[in-house]
């Protein structure tokens, strides 16, 4: 299960390694995408092969040298010890807050939210610290301002 963590994290570096709230609310949706595919990858390799199928996975024949260890954490289906569901349930939550989060970034774009909660673009990106102050409504605990 550890692999797909990493994959996970791949993908939002991937994301993240936009930093612009617009251009990481553009490639948000294919992130979304990315962990329901993976998601439904993950439930199939947890189903795995019905045993009556009479055959074993190649990592369980007497002459392949595979670990349980590396099996469980590359989460393959095994006859022996089967990969926990539970897991699952954790990227279930993970698709969920991302999907919640690409429906924030939806609504930012419909008139009626900016003009309600205001628009989210950064005010600060060329100014100074010093004269930041004098456009941002919001008193500033850093500086004390």
């Amino acid at each position: 299960m550890d692999f797909y963590a990493m994959l996970h994290a791949f993908g939002l570096i991937v994301v993240i390694y936009r930093r612009q709230r617009k251009a990481i609310a553009d490639t948000w949706p294919k992130y979304c995408c990315f962990l329901a595919c993976m998601l439904t990858f993950q439930y199939f390799v947890c189903i795995g092969i019905p045993p009556a199928a009479c055959k074993d996975y190649r990592w369980r024949f007497p002459s392949s040298s595979t670990d349980s260890n590396v099996i469980k954490w590359l989460y393959f289906p095994d006859f022996h010890t089967k990969p926990n569901p539970m897991f699952l349930l954790y990227d279930f939550m993970l698709l969920l807050c991302a999907s919640l989060q690409r429906q924030v970034f939806e609504e930012e774009n419909e008139t009626a939210v900016c003009h309600l909660a205001g628009d989210n673009v950064e005010i600060c990106r060329d100014l100074d610290a010093a004269s930041f102050s004098q456009h941002n409504p919001v008193p500033d605990f850093i500086h004390c301002r």
